[in-house]
């Protein structure tokens, strides 16, 4: 089904897919337009980890500087979007589209708020601005900004803005393939491919943490969670390194440096915690990649030590249980 322009979901549907057809990205306006989608993320994450929903009317965090800053955040993610796209009619059209669908959505929100709470709602709507912060803000009381807070533990939020940081390659990746077609990706050219592999990696890590979190599902099987399965990963990605260097070796001084930084880290990590081996071996494997400028390749240690990551972390809450039931029975 397809989604209509003039609901929230629909308008970021419509605007990036108006905006990589019709637009014309160039390098300058895609880095333009990564300064207001990060802002736009971060704005929303704080937004989420500080509201306790349909339980309270939040009063803190962004919440004591506007009623919806969620709809902040949006209005700044699209609009990097829109600056992204380099489309003059389309970032022209988006201020009068947005207000259109916003507005009416924050309305009926409000509408909702006073069902539930009344006088409450009503005087924090009068002591706080709908959409702009011109009024001085809110004292900060009340239970603030939480990593556990379910609006981000249950996994909506994180797979959300690995897409929405993905956005800026999205709009690299297509611009090339318009310009240049598939010959973008020749291996002569590593930045394209190295664009091309994150840009899979940021999305493949999005649908990972989403069935892990939201769904409460295993990403691997728990066969592939043995330590063969990194030990095959390591040798093949070690292996395809060799031959690479083997047969050309133009050694650059930043990769050097990166890889060399990054191998550091997994050596700390691997000693000062041990919970965070995977961690290590991931980020060894990954300063493998970078030395080797094979910045494609970090796809395979990231997308497979993830999904190990993940399933550990869903495991251990379960694992802690289980003695105290057994107790208990």
């Amino acid at each position: 089904m397809v989604k209509s322009p003039f609901n929230r979901g629909g308008l970021r549907f419509w605007l990036v897919l108006v905006g990589l057809i019709a637009g014309q990205a160039t390098h300058a306006s895609i880095l333009w337009g990564v300064p207001p989608i990060v802002l736009g993320v971060a704005i929303h994450f704080w937004a989420k980890g500080c509201l306790r929903q349909n339980r309270v009317v939040s009063r803190i965090g962004p919440y004591r500087y506007v009623r919806h800053p969620f709809y902040v955040a949006n209005a700044f993610i699209d609009a990097g979007v829109a600056v992204m796209s380099g489309s003059w009619a389309l970032q022209a059209a988006l201020p009068v589209w947005w207000l259109i669908v916003y507005v009416t959505t924050m309305r009926r929100e409000e509408r909702h708020m006073i069902s539930l709470f009344g006088a409450a709602y009503e005087d924090y709507r009068k002591r706080v601005p709908m959409f702009i912060p011109y009024r001085r803000p809110l004292p900060a009381t009340g239970e603030g900004f939480s990593w556990d807070n379910r609006n981000i533990a249950a996994g909506r939020e994180i797979p959300r803005a690995l897409r929405l940081l993905a956005y800026p390659l999205l709009f690299y990746v297509v611009g090339e393939i318009r310009a240049s077609g598939l010959d973008f990706i020749a291996l002569h050219n590593g930045f394209d491919l190295w664009a091309l592999a994150m840009l899979l990696t940021m999305y493949g890590l999005s649908l990972l943490v989403e069935r892990s979190l939201k769904h409460d599902k295993a990403v691997l099987p728990v066969a592939q969670r043995r330590p063969w399965l990194r030990a095959v990963a390591a040798i093949g990605i070690v292996a395809v390194a060799f031959v690479t260097v083997w047969e050309e070796t133009q050694a650059h001084h930043v990769m050097l440096f990166a890889g060399a930084a990054v191998l550091g880290l997994s050596v700390v990590l691997s000693v000062v915690r041990s919970e965070l081996a995977l961690l290590a071996e991931c980020l060894g494997l990954v300063a493998v990649c970078i030395l080797c400028e094979l910045l494609w390749l970090m796809i395979v240690p990231i997308l497979l030590y993830g999904a190990l990551i993940l399933d550990n972390a869903r495991a251990r809450p379960a694992a802690q249980e289980a003695p105290g039931a057994a107790a208990a029975g």
